[in-house]
């Protein structure tokens, strides 16, 4: 999956979501009653696509495609509707461990100085924010889970004071 480019990445948690969810049909853990109700066309399932800004056009395309237009499909909004919390629960896990194992791959790139204390509490701070779920706000303006950590971080990198660039060798040394 490492050398997978593009969309190609999510093809595994796709994979996941169908498995999981013949496994929970062969169960008898899905009721496919609203999917036998739904209209064909409906524009009550549509969602404007969100996208991270670190993609490229190709894949913003492509994401799109495959989030617009299933959103006029009644039918198919019923039939995601339809999967169960266990499922999207596996696959949020393994999503959510994704793209946090993505952000320490490029925290490693960048090589980030984790001897700079100021460095170690940001993302300490961050990881533990983003995991916890904490939540800022109130009624309909909250901010939680990956947006809270990320606001806290930039906070944080605002107000901590940078001890290396106080704390720098020629202090310590000794003058004859």
């Amino acid at each position: 999956m490492n050398n997978a480019q593009g969309f190609l990445r999510v093809i595994p948690f796709l994979v996941g979501i169908v498995a999981g969810y013949v496994a929970s049909l062969l169960l008898g853990l899905v009721d496919l009653a609203p999917v036998a109700v739904a209209p064909w066309i409906s524009f009550d399932g549509f969602r404007l696509p969100l996208v991270h800004y670190d993609l490229n056009r190709r894949v913003i395309r492509l994401a799109a495609v495959f989030a617009f237009f299933p959103g006029f499909t009644g039918k198919f909004v019923a039939l995601i509707s339809t999967i169960p919390g266990p499922v999207l629960g596996g696959v949020s896990l393994l999503l959510y461990g994704y793209i946090a194992t993505n952000g320490l791959r490029r925290i490693q790139r960048g090589r980030v100085n984790f001897e700079n204390p100021k460095h170690v509490i940001i993302v300490s701070a961050m990881l533990v924010m983003g995991l916890d779920g904490a939540i800022w706000g109130k009624g309909m303006v909250q901010v939680f889970g990956m947006s809270m950590a990320a606001i806290f971080g930039i906070v944080l990198n605002y107000f901590v004071p940078d001890r290396s660039a106080i704390d720098t060798p020629e202090r310590h040394e000794v003058t004859k």
